[in-house]
């Protein structure tokens, strides 16, 4: 399979294309993927005991509120919710988990909810803050060595 990259010219030449094309409007519909993905995600993991976990959620008002915290309540826990209800501009605190300033909420909220977890997603939903049930901050490579120990352990 070859792969190639897509530059900047290709990208808006394509998008000239679209929108320059003639098309029937009739054809066209929304597709959601929410449900979809929300079933393979949790097909594919396993959880023990779930609803004994109680996990704040901070997105920042980015893309991962809209899915996150559904995610975290089917699967089974108790799910508490911060800053969830999407809003380009921001307005609590900018969603960037690798600032400790942007986890003041989520650390106070994971203390005063007596919760086992907090995460902290950026503003696309790619990158995870993570805050101990005591309030501190995991970072990002003290737990990229705990999933690879976990990971390694399986072969």
């Amino acid at each position: 399979m070859e792969i190639e990259l897509i530059t900047s010219s290709k990208y808006f030449s394509l998008i000239s294309l679209v929108l320059s094309s003639p098309f029937d409007v009739d054809l066209l519909s929304m597709l959601s993927i929410k449900e979809k993905y929300l079933e393979e995600v949790i097909n594919s993991i396993s959880i023990k005991n779930p609803s004994n976990y109680k996990v704040v959620i901070d997105c920042g008002n980015g893309a991962a509120g809209c899915v996150a915290p559904d995610l975290f309540k089917r699967v089974g826990c108790e799910v508490v919710e911060l800053y969830t209800e999407v809003d380009g501009n921001f307005p609590n605190h900018h969603p960037d988990p690798s600032k400790l300033e942007n986890l003041q909420d989520l650390i106070d909220s994971v203390i005063s909810n007596d919760a086992d977890l907090g995460l902290a997603f950026d503003g696309d939903g790619d990158r995870v803050g993570l805050i101990t049930n005591n309030g501190e901050n995991i970072f990002p490579d003290k737990y990229m060595m705990m999933l690879s120990e976990n990971i390694l352990s399986k072969q």
